[in-house]
Parts: C-alpha cells; structure tokens; sequence
C-alpha cells in the first residue's frame, strides 16, 4: 500500500487532507460541519510515518472513532485501539500474511519490512484472534 494508494481511498471517501505544525501528534481526524478531514503533521520525516498516520486516521474514519481530549480516557483507548486494529488489518489481511509466511518470512522484523509497517503493528496483528491459528507458522512465537 503506498501513500497514492491512500490518497485515493481519501478522494473516494471526500475526505480532505491537510498538513499543519501539530506539536502532539502525527495526526488527527475530526469532522467539522459533515466534512471530514485528516490532519497530518507536517514535521513527519518519513514515507513509512506518513502512511502509518493516514492509515491510523483512516481507521478512526472508517471505524466511526471520534472524540474529543476532554473525554473519559478509556474511551479514548478504546477508540484509538479500534483505529489501529482497523490500520493493522487493512495493511496486513490474513491471507496476505499467510502469503508472507509461506515464503519464508517470519520474524517480526520480516514481516514488519515486507509489509512496510512497524515491528510494533506486526506484534499488534499477530495477537489478534484471526490470525491465531497463522502463529503456529512463525519461527519464534516468544517475541509476539
């Protein structure tokens, strides 16, 4: 999946994307007036960071996970953790990762690169209940 790639989900979806000097954050989604927008921070060095927060903010999108900072933080973590799981399972399916597996890659590391994606979302992917029975495949399941 590349940035054009998402770029075009973002065109079909009308969602507008902006850049601006966030100090906090990679980025947010919010809707103002039914138009909804993400905002990426303009100070993100990467391709990888870049792709990685509009995929996160897609999911917060596409997952219906709006709030606002003053909330109740568990329903904050509820949200965000909806938003990277939707992130997670759109840029690594299950039977891309089966794919993945078959051809020999198999460390978090591996996976993290061929998918283009942190070790961290690897880790966050491979703990969910989907892909359990694909853990059996892994080489060393104790880093998961």
């Amino acid at each position: 999946m590349t940035i054009k790639d998402i770029i075009s989900i973002l065109e079909e979806e009308d969602i507008n994307l902006e850049w601006l000097n966030l100090k906090n954050f990679s980025g947010l989604y919010v809707r103002i007036d039914n138009q909804d927008i993400i905002i990426i921070n303009n100070k993100l060095k990467t391709f990888r960071e870049i792709k990685l927060t509009l995929i996160h903010e897609l999911g917060h999108y596409f997952t219906g996970t709006i709030y606002s900072f003053n909330m109740n933080k568990s329903y904050i973590d509820k949200c965000e953790y909806k938003a990277f799981k939707w992130a997670s399972m759109f840029l690594m399916p299950k039977e891309e990762i089966k794919k993945a597996i078959k051809k020999g890659i198999t460390e978090v590391w591996d996976l993290a690169e061929y998918f283009d994606v942190s070790d961290d979302m690897v880790i966050f992917r491979l703990n969910l209940p989907d892909v359990q029975d694909l853990r059996l495949m892994l080489r060393d399941e104790s880093n998961i």
